[in-house]
């Protein structure tokens, strides 16, 4: 994510989904991301977020930021097609 990009807002459409497959529930990633409930439920809702909520939510799933917006990793896009 370049510089520009730093202070929009990002959809986390995948924010669910890997909460789920880390097993968490939203009050647990809310306190591991250092944000509240509120917040885990309102992106799961489809409210955009800052960037530094974005990569409070990576850093407590321990997963690229570009995973929560995209789906995938950084690495993954940049791959050869076979």
């Amino acid at each position: 994510m370049g510089k520009r990009e730093r202070t929009g807002y990002y959809a986390v459409p995948h924010l669910r989904r890997l909460r789920e497959e880390a097993i968490l529930t939203q009050e647990q990633l809310a306190r591991a991301a250092g944000v509240s409930r509120a917040t885990i439920v309102a992106a799961e809702g489809g409210q955009t977020v800052r960037i530094y909520i974005l990569e409070k939510l990576a850093h407590a799933l321990q997963v690229d930021k570009h995973r929560l917006v995209t789906g995938s990793a950084a690495e993954d896009r940049d791959a050869p097609q076979a």
